[in-house]
C-alpha cells in the first residue's frame, strides 16, 4: 500500500509540472502575441528557422549550449549521450547553421 501511495503522489507531481509547463507556454505566447510586429527581430527568427531546420538532437544540443550556457560535455550528460557524440553532432550542427544562415543571408539580399 505505501509503494501504491508513493507512486501516486509521483504521478500527481508529474501532472501538476506539466500543468505549470502548459500554462507557463500559454502565458509566454499571448506574451509574445501581444508584443508589436514592427518590433520583431528578423535576424532571431531566421536563427529559429536555421534551428528548426537541422536535425532535433542537433538543435537540442546548440540550445544547451549556446542559449543554456552549458558546456559540450554538460549538454552530453543532460541528453544522456557520450562526449564524443555530443562534439560530433555539435560540430555538424555548427556547419548546417552556418550554411543554412549564410543561404538566407544572400537570398533576403538578392534583387
Amino acid at each position: 500500500m505505501w509503494l501504491f501511495g508513493v507512486a501516486r503522489r509521483v504521478l500527481a507531481n508529474a501532472a501538476r509540472g506539466a500543468a505549470r509547463h502548459s500554462n507557463l507556454t500559454d502565458k509566454l505566447r499571448a506574451h509574445l502575441d501581444s508584443l508589436p510586429t514592427e518590433h520583431v527581430d528578423t535576424e532571431a527568427l531566421d536563427i529559429r528557422a536555421a534551428l528548426d531546420a537541422i536535425p532535433d538532437d542537433q538543435s537540442e544540443l546548440v540550445r544547451l549550449v549556446l542559449w543554456d550556457g552549458f558546456t559540450v560535455p554538460e549538454a552530453a550528460t543532460i541528453l544522456g549521450i557520450s562526449d564524443s557524440t555530443a562534439r560530433g553532432r555539435y560540430q555538424r550542427a555548427r556547419a548546417q547553421l552556418r550554411e543554412l544562415l549564410h543561404e538566407h543571408q544572400y537570398e533576403g539580399n538578392t534583387p
